[in-house]
């Protein structure tokens, strides 16, 4: 992932281990994600406008195009990890 460039997923910076655990360093998503703003839509009884929901299907679709194209799949695609 360190060596993808693409405007729609976001940017890797370092990974590494400690204590066990397995940590990854990647750009800040200030908006959080999907599931974040779901769970706030929902509470507020609000939908969100059409456009939005296209808008973001659309930009999923270009980023895993452009992963599937240099043979890279996610295998975790779920909100919460679409930042």
């Amino acid at each position: 992932m360190k060596h993808i460039a693409h405007p729609n997923i976001i940017k890797c910076h370092a990974s590494f281990f400690e204590d066990s655990f397995f940590y990854i360093v990647m750009e800040y998503a200030d908006k959080g994600d999907l599931f974040t703003r779901i769970k706030k839509q929902k509470a507020s009884d609000k939908f969100f406008p059409e456009k939005d929901l296209w808008e973001i299907a659309w930009q999923m679709c270009l980023g895993l195009l452009h992963m599937n194209s240099n043979k890279l799949i996610h295998r975790d695609i779920k909100a919460m990890n679409v930042l």
